[in-house]
């Protein structure tokens, strides 16, 4: 199964902070989902 690299998932937390999600809690709860889907879709 493939992983995202630590690269990687900063560049989701970039991404969210862009969006103006601002508080960290939910920053860490959209980073998990994102990652999650982008894995899924790799298998």
């Amino acid at each position: 199964m493939k992983r995202l690299t630590e690269l990687q998932i900063n560049k989701l937390y970039a991404f969210t902070k862009k969006r103006y999600v601002e508080w960290y809690d939910v920053q860490i709860e959209l980073v998990d989902h994102l990652a999650n889907g982008i894995e899924s879709q790799w298998e």
